[in-house]
């Protein structure tokens, strides 16, 4: 009997063992799957990540491209502005210039004409004189 005993208490002892072993084993295989749920989900959380990250970053070097676009359009219309003002203001110059040569040339041809007339005068006072020199000289003769 105590050698039945005994078997059976190894028998059980065994049986507890191999459940225990069983039990471990079923924990450790639900430890291993849960941790590679976890990473499967770090995995795909990390995916997700990398592409909002990549979306922004793209979002970014469009709006930086647009105001770089935008900057350089300014830059342009800026020149061009600048353009139009040395034209106008080369434009203005030579307007100036022109209405100055008119104004000369208005005040040289007044100049001329008041010459010309006061040389006409001079000549018509000179040959008025010379007139009088003549009729004075021939009522002497004729009064001689």
């Amino acid at each position: 009997e105590r050698e039945e005993k005994r078997a059976r208490e190894r028998q059980e002892a065994e049986a507890r063992r191999q459940e225990e072993l069983r039990v471990r084993k079923e924990q450790a295989e639900e430890r291993r799957q849960k941790d590679q749920e976890e990473e499967a989900a770090r995995a795909a959380l990390a995916v997700k990540q990398r592409e909002r990250a990549e979306k922004e970053a793209a979002e970014t070097l469009r709006v930086l491209d647009a105001a770089k676009e935008d900057e350089r359009r300014r830059g342009e219309e800026v020149a061009a502005r600048e353009r139009e003002e040395r034209v106008k203001d080369e434009e203005l110059k030579v307007a100036r210039a022109a209405l100055k040569h008119a104004e000369d040339a208005k005040e040289r041809e007044r100049a001329r004409r008041s010459t010309d007339w006061h040389k006409s005068q001079v000549l018509r006072d000179e040959e008025l004189r010379i007139e009088r020199e003549r009729s004075d000289a021939s009522c002497r003769k004729a009064e001689a």
